[in-house]
């Protein structure tokens, strides 16, 4: 309809300059122009209007490295594009048949990776996250008796949380002020550099629409995406405000390796000053470190009122039973 409303607008700039016609040629255009507007209020804007409707296999699940994904829309989307992020030694195929996409990795998704496909189109954008096993066909998960996986001692210590929750808050504390003090290198010392999970995104919102940044993957992205954010015309007198402080925190045992601590957090902060927003974090704890962050995702609170305020960040996790009082 913005579309529409521009080639209107057009229109009655031509009528406008044509002062010195007769009256039966400005009747004659006129109704030229209704019958124009008329077949673009009919037939237009239909095309700009898709939305997605699923996805399969559906977002977040496991599959095959040959796996081909059918996206299904409401309608044709108009100027659609599809990236495979973060992975600069792979690609990826896709197809528009009609109101169905179809994706497949080239030559195929690799093994043992989270694969995050980002699809936009003129009035839309999805993301979706696919993991791939490693190439013996079988997911990590925690072993019994395989002496060259991980295994879970039982008479481990417990986990502290109150201690992890206190050096959690150091972490983000630190990203929250070194980010407002455009300190770029002390920002990638709180970050757990890592070519699958490393994600940064922040959305707000701009004359009626949700303006997306992200997710980027990878350090050297994020990196060019806070420096564009700190010094582009449009974004440079922005900060992160709010709570400098999660007030919510789900911590457990890396499923992948119970060495590992991974943590997800949330703040009552935003990057921009737009209502109530909400941060999201990721961060993980290996045995001989301390926490760092490796995902980051901000929505203000405009975002969340026009519903879209949920974490796009792929390892972000709320289970009932990590969740710490």
């Amino acid at each position: 309809m913005r579309v529409n409303f521009h080639l209107q607008t057009l229109i009655l700039n031509d009528f406008a300059g044509i002062g010195i016609l007769k009256n039966s040629y400005t009747v004659f255009g006129l109704l030229i122009y209704s019958a124009i507007m008329v077949f673009v209020i009919g037939c237009g804007g239909d095309e700009d209007d898709a939305s997605f409707i699923n996805a399969y296999p559906s977002d977040n699940s496991t599959i095959d490295s040959d796996q081909i994904i059918t996206v299904s829309f409401d309608n044709i989307p108009v100027s659609l594009n599809v990236e495979l992020q973060g992975q600069q030694d792979k690609s990826i195929l896709w197809e528009l048949d009609g109101r169905e996409l179809t994706l497949q990795g080239y030559p195929k998704f690799s093994s043992g990776r989270n694969h995050i496909i980002i699809i936009s189109w003129t009035t839309g954008r999805k993301i979706l996250n696919y993991t791939v096993p490693p190439d013996d066909g079988v997911p990590n998960r925690t072993p019994t008796t395989d002496p060259s996986e991980p295994i879970v001692d039982a008479t481990a210590e417990p986990i502290d949380f109150e201690a992890e929750k206190r050096e959690i808050q150091q972490v983000y504390s630190a990203f929250y002020s070194t980010f407002n003090s455009r300190k770029l290198v002390d920002i990638q010392n709180l970050w757990k550099e890592h070519p699958d999970h490393a994600q940064f995104r922040v959305a707000w919102v701009t004359e009626g629409f949700v303006e997306p940044v992200g997710p980027t993957a990878g350090w050297p992205q994020i990196e060019s995406t806070i420096v564009s954010l700190w010094f582009a015309q449009d974004t440079a007198r922005h900060n992160w405000t709010g709570s400098n402080r999660f007030s919510q925190f789900w911590i457990r045992r890396a499923k992948s390796d119970p060495n590992t601590l991974e943590a997800s957090a949330r703040a009552s902060a935003s990057y921009r000053t737009q209502g109530s927003g909400t941060t999201y974090a990721y961060l993980i704890k290996n045995e001989h470190e301390d926490w760092q962050l490796q995902q980051i995702d901000s929505v203000t609170g405009h975002v969340v009122d026009m519903g879209h305020g949920d974490p796009e960040i792929s390892k972000y996790f709320t289970d009932e039973s990590a969740k710490v009082p």
